[in-house]
C-alpha cells in the first residue's frame, strides 16, 4: 500500500501546480498514518492476552455419534463436537488416538466411514492410537491419504523411516502452535504381528527431545505433546513421564488409559478426556504480552456439550447418510436378553480387565459351543478343552433387551477369529499366571487392570493377589495360581491338573490375538481357525433366544475365578453396606416402592423403600453383585463392589431404554417371505415380541400383517400337504389334484380296455 502511494505522490511531485501540492500534501499525511497506526495497533495487539482454544478427543473407538437419554447427553457425538469449534474464537481441534476402531460404523470399510465424518468435522491433525493399526499398516496408509488433516507417529517407522508426519505447526491468531505425536510402544503386543511387519517404535522419551528441538528450530510459540501413551503400568512410558522427563514442553494431550485427567507433572498441564466420547476436552493456551504461554485445561461433560454447544448441520447429514448404508445389517435384531450382561468398561473402569464378568464367561461359553462343532472332524474332539478371552478384548456390556448386530460388534468390534491349539496343564499354569500377574490391592480395592486378564470357560481357577506375580520383563515366574480345575469330557464333574504336567494334552480356544500376547502359545501350532468372534457370539446369542422361547437369561456369574489373600484382606470377606440413589427422568424418587434382587440367586424380589432424596441402604457379601431393580414395570441394573468400583457410583437410573417397537418391526421384517420349517423358531420370537410390547406399542408396528401371514403359512407346513389343501382358500389345489386323479383313471381304464382288446383278437 505504502509503496503504491509513492509512486502516487513522485507522479504528483512532478507536477508544480498548486493543485498538485494539495494532493502531495494528502498523500504524506495517508503515508505517515498508513505506517505509524500499524504501530500503535501492534502495541495494543501485544499488551492484549491471545487466546487460542484445543478442543481435543481420545479414544472415542468409534462412539462418533450423539447420544441423548430423555433429552440429556450421554455421548458426544462429532456433530457437537464440531459445534464448539464453530462457537470458538481462534479454535483448533484435535484427536489423541483410538477413534476408528470400536464400533460396526468404524468396522465396515475398515475405518474409512471415521475419517470421512471427522474430515466433515474440520479435524486439524490426529495422532495414531494402538488400535488405529488393527486394519493393518497398509489401510493406516490408505486413510492417511484420505484424511484432510495431518495424521502424526513421530516414533513409528517402517524399516527405519518414517512413514508418517512427525509434527505440524498450526498458525492461528499470530501464533505458531506445534504439535507432536507420540504413539506407546506397547502396540507391539496390543495387535497381530501381520498388522505391524516391519514397524518399529522408538523410545518415547528419546523422539520427545528429539521433536522439541525441532519444533523449538522452527520458532513456535507454544509446544503441545499429543500422546497415546495413558498412565497405566502398561506402558513401557507414560505421559507423566513425558512432563517429568522432556523439557520444553507446554502441555500434554493424552489418550490410551481411558482416564479422566487433569494435572499438572513438573509444571506441564496434562489432559485426558476418558473413553467413549463421554467429554470433550478444551485446553486454552494464553500467550501474555512478554510471549509467555499460559494454559488452563478443563473437562466438558456430555450433559454440559449438549446444552452449551449447536450440532452442525453438515455432520449430522454426513451420520445419516452413512447409517442408511449400514443400517440393514447394523439394526438386524439377533436375539433378546432378560437382564445385561455386564463387561468391557463401567464407570470408566474396563472390568473384564480385573476380575470375572458375565459377558466374559458369556463370549467364552459361546466359543466352547463353536469349537467342539471345530474340533468335531479332528482327531482331537475327545480331548478336554478349555476357552479363553483376554480381558481387555471385551469392550463393553450388552444391555436388557433386544440385541442387535451392532451391540455384538461393539462388544466385539475386533476382527479376531477363534482359534484352536494344543497345550499343557503346565502351559495352561503359566498363561493364568501371565493373566493375573498385574492384579494389586491398593487402598482397600483391587487394582491392576490388565488387558490379559482371563475370562474362562471350561474351567475355575483360584489364584492369591499378594503372592509374587509374573515376571513380563523375562515372561517368567509367578506363583500366585493356586489351583485349576477343568470339566472332563462330556462336562461330567471337574478334575485338578497339576502344575507341573507337561504330557497331558489339552484343546485350547482363543482368538488369534492372544496367541501372540502369551508365549507358551507363540510356540504350539494352530491346529484350527475358525470364524470371527463376533459371528460366533451372534450365533451364539440368536440360538440361545430361539431355543429359549423368544428371550434369554445369562447368569450374573459362575464363581470361575476366585481371588485369594495370604494376608488378613478384611474386605475380601466382610460384609458391606452400599447405598444407592434412585432417580427417573423426572429426578429422585423420593419415598418410592423398589424392588431390588441381588446376583439372581443370592436374595431375590426384596421390597425398600426409599428416602426424601431417592436413597436406599443394601447389605451385601463381599464380592461383585449385580443388583436388579424393578419400578413401575421398569427394570435396571448396576455392579456394586466394595473390592473395585467406587461406591459413589451407585446409581440406577430407572429408564426404559431404546424403543422396544423399533426392534420388534425390525424383527419381523427379517423374517423371510418365502419360509419353511426352519424359520419357526424366529416367528415364534417375532410373536413374543411383538405380545411383549404395549397396546400404544403395538400400534406402530406397520408390519404386523407379515408376522399373522407367516404364521399362517408356518401352520400351513406343519399341519401337512393333504391337510393344508382342502382349506377353503386352496381351491386351485383342489381343482388340480382332482384333474390329476380323473386322468390317473383314464389312464388306467385305457390299459385295461386295450389289454381286453388283444385278449379278444387272440
Amino acid at each position: 500500500m505504502r509503496i503504491f502511494l509513492f509512486m502516487i505522490f513522485n507522479y504528483f511531485d512532478k507536477i508544480s501546480s498548486c493543485n498538485s501540492f494539495i494532493l502531495r500534501f494528502f498523500i504524506s499525511l495517508i503515508i505517515f498514518f498508513n505506517s505509524v497506526l500499524p504501530l500503535f495497533a501492534n502495541q495494543k495487539k501485544h499488551n492484549e492476552e491471545i487466546r487460542v482454544v484445543i478442543y481435543h478427543t481420545n479414544d472415542m473407538h468409534g462412539k462418533i455419534e450423539s447420544k441423548r437419554s430423555d433429552g440429556v447427553m450421554t455421548q458426544i457425538g462429532l456433530d457437537i463436537v464440531k459445534g464448539a469449534k464453530n462457537s470458538t474464537k481462534n479454535a483448533i481441534l484435535i484427536d489423541a488416538g483410538d477413534a476408528i476402531q470400536g464400533s460396526i460404523i468404524g468396522k465396515l470399510e475398515k475405518g474409512k466411514r471415521i475419517i470421512d465424518l471427522m474430515n466433515t468435522a474440520d479435524y486439524d491433525l490426529m495422532i495414531l492410537g494402538n488400535h488405529e493399526f488393527d486394519f493393518g499398516k497398509e489401510r493406516l496408509k490408505e486413510f492417511s491419504k484420505e484424511a484432510k488433516f495431518p495424521i502424526l507417529a513421530a516414533n513409528v517407522l517402517e524399516n527405519g523411516k518414517q512413514i508418517f508426519e512427525e509434527n505440524f505447526i498450526k498458525e492461528i491468531a499470530g501464533r505458531k502452535i506445534g504439535f507432536f505425536g507420540l504413539t506407546t510402544e506397547e502396540t507391539i503386543r496390543t495387535t497381530i504381528p501381520e498388522n505391524i511387519e516391519n514397524i518399529t517404535f522408538r523410545d518415547e522419551i528419546v523422539t520427545a527431545v528429539e521433536q522439541v528441538s525441532k519444533l523449538r528450530n522452527k520458532k513456535v510459540d507454544a509446544i503441545i505433546a499429543v500422546t497415546h501413551l495413558g498412565i497405566g503400568v502398561s506402558s513401557k512410558h507414560t505421559s507423566r513421564e513425558i512432563a517429568q522427563k522432556v523439557p520444553g514442553i507446554d502441555a500434554i494431550i493424552d489418550g490410551h488409559s481411558h482416564n479422566e485427567i487433569l494435572e499438572k507433572i513438573n509444571g506441564v498441564p496434562i489432559s485426558q478426556t476418558g473413553i467413549g466420547s463421554s467429554n470433550l476436552g478444551k485446553m486454552e493456551l494464553i500467550f501474555n504480552e512478554n510471549e509467555n504461554v499460559k494454559v488452563e485445561n478443563s473437562l466438558i461433560s456430555a450433559s454440559d456439550a449438549g446444552e452449551m454447544f449447536t450440532p452442525d448441520e453438515k455432520v449430522i447429514n454426513k451420520y445419516e447418510k452413512i447409517y442408511d448404508e449400514i443400517s440393514s445389517f447394523s439394526e438386524k435384531v439377533i436375539g433378546r436378553t432378560s437382564n445385561a450382561i455386564f463387561g468391557g468398561n463401567y464407570h470408566n473402569r474396563n472390568i473384564s480387565r480385573l476380575f470375572e464378568t458375565s459377558a466374559g464367561n458369556f463370549i467364552c461359553d459361546a466359543m466352547m459351543q463353536n469349537g467342539k462343532k471345530l474340533m468335531s472332524d479332528t482327531e482331537f474332539k475327545d480331548l478336554p478343552m478349555v476357552a479363553f478371552e483376554n480381558g481387555g478384548s471385551v469392550k463393553r456390556t450388552i444391555e436388557k433387551g433386544f440385541v442387535k448386530m451392532s451391540d455384538v460388534i461393539s462388544v466385539l468390534p475386533l476382527d479376531n477369529k477363534i482359534t484352536a491349539q494344543l497345550i499343557t496343564p503346565k502351559d495352561l499354569y503359566q498363561i493364568l499366571e501371565r493373566g493375573v500377574g498385574k492384579v494389586s490391592i491398593t487402598d482397600g480395592k483391587i487394582a491392576g487392570e490388565f488387558g490379559g486378564f482371563p475370562q474362562i470357560s471350561g474351567m475355575k481357577f483360584k489364584f492369591y493377589a499378594d503372592k509374587l506375580g509374573y515376571n513380563y520383563s523375562t515372561n517368567s515366574g509367578g506363583s500366585r495360581v493356586k489351583s485349576v480345575t477343568i470339566e472332563k469330557n462330556g462336562g461330567s464333574g471337574l478334575y485338578k491338573l497339576k502344575r507341573d504336567d507337561d504330557k497331558t494334552k489339552l484343546v485350547f480356544l482363543c482368538n488369534d490375538y492372544t496367541i501372540y500376547e502369551f508365549p507358551p502359545l507363540a510356540k504350539q501350532k494352530i491346529i484350527k481357525k475358525g470364524e470371527f468372534l463376533s459371528d460366533i457370539l451372534a450365533d451364539h446369542i440368536l440360538n440361545l433366544t430361539l431355543n429359549g422361547g423368544g428371550i434369554f437369561s445369562p447368569p450374573f456369574k459362575d464363581d470361575r475365578i476366585s481371588m485369594l489373600s495370604e494376608s488378613d484382606l478384611e474386605f475380601l470377606t466382610r460384609d458391606f453396606s452400599a447405598t444407592i440413589s434412585t432417580r427417573d427422568a423426572s429426578g429422585p424418587l423420593s419415598f418410592a416402592d423398589i424392588t431390588l434382587c441381588c446376583d439372581d440367586w443370592e436374595w431375590k424380589e426384596r421390597k425398600f423403600i426409599t428416602d426424601e432424596n431417592g436413597k436406599l441402604e443394601v447389605s451385601l457379601k463381599s464380592g461383585i453383585h449385580e443388583i436388579i431393580a424393578k419400578y413401575n414395570g421398569i427394570q435396571t441394573e448396576i455392579l456394586i463392589a466394595n473390592t473395585a468400583i467406587p461406591m459413589d457410583n451407585n446409581l440406577l437410573f430407572l429408564n426404559e431404554i431404546g424403543s422396544n417397537f423399533e426392534s420388534v418391526e425390525n424383527l419381523i421384517g427379517q423374517i423371510p417371505y418365502n419360509i419353511s420349517l426352519e424359520e419357526e423358531k424366529m416367528i415364534k420370537f417375532a410373536r413374543s415380541a411383538y405380545d411383549s410390547l404395549t397396546e400404544k406399542e403395538k400400534t406402530s408396528i406397520l408390519n404386523y400383517i407379515k408376522l399373522k401371514n407367516s404364521e399362517k403359512k408356518l401352520s400351513k407346513l406343519k399341519g401337512g400337504y393333504f391337510e393344508s389343501i382342502f382349506k377353503k382358500d386352496n381351491h386351485s389345489i383342489i381343482i388340480s389334484l382332482v384333474l390329476l386323479t380323473i386322468s390317473i383313471i383314464v389312464f388306467f381304464v385305457m390299459r385295461v380296455l386295450e389289454k381286453r382288446k388283444r385278449i379278444t383278437l387272440l
